[in-house]
């Protein structure tokens, strides 16, 4: 397995396919008294969602319009701005993309959302949302270390958790088969929930994926 990734605080992940990010990846953060649950193109149709979160608050609602938010932004590297659209192209075979969300203060609990197009590339390869990113990552869309986790989802139809390790992948769920992934280039949206110990993974609005680690 060999995740790729947009993101850290929350963030995003991409593998080997060339991909863009959709407008709107958004991250809600939960009030402390309450449950809570928390970027490679796209272009999705309306989908249905997971029940929204209560007495949350949203921290970063972006369409990649512009580049205010001050997202890795190099069309000679990795990652660009596409107006609208954010772009993630890993430029070497085995190596992924990885690059943190412009949030400057740390998080908990959240829910994090965005919507994902494979653009080219081979068969194969994935995209996804990080998550619980400690912060030992350049975050800049080259650099391949970091500790943090990926939920992803495949071109091929399936879904996966990984946990980073710095220079290594911790399997948590290995790719597995799911109905809910739209193949090929069709748009995905993810959603991730971090509850205290507990990922979920959700797909187009269904849940596919739930793992405590």
């Amino acid at each position: 397995m060999d995740p790729s990734a947009v993101g850290t605080p929350p963030a995003a992940a991409a593998t080997q396919p060339a991909g863009e990010a959709e407008p709107s990846p958004t991250v809600d953060e939960p009030r402390p008294s309450a449950p809570a649950a928390e970027t490679p193109a796209l272009a999705a149709e309306p989908t249905p969602s997971p029940p929204a979160v209560p007495a949350a608050r949203v921290v970063l609602d972006e369409e990649f319009t512009d580049n205010r938010m001050g997202w890795p932004n190099n069309p000679g590297s990795t990652a660009w701005i596409s107006q609208p659209g954010y772009r993630l192209v890993p430029r070497q075979p085995g190596r992924f993309v990885a690059v943190s969300a412009p949030i400057p203060f740390p998080l908990g609990d959240v829910v994090l959302e965005a919507t994902f197009r494979k653009l080219g590339g081979p068969p194969g390869g994935g995209y996804g949302l990080i998550v619980r990113d400690q912060r030992t990552s350049a975050g800049d869309g080259v650099a391949q270390g970091g500790r943090y986790y990926v939920l992803e989802v495949g071109d091929r139809g399936q879904v996966g958790i990984w946990r980073r390790e710095e220079d290594h992948w911790v399997d948590l769920l290995s790719w597995t088969d799911s109905a809910a992934v739209h193949q090929g280039g069709e748009a995905n949206t993810l959603q991730v929930w971090a509850i205290g110990q507990r990922l979920t993974l959700w797909v187009n609005g269904t849940q596919v994926a739930s793992q405590v680690d």
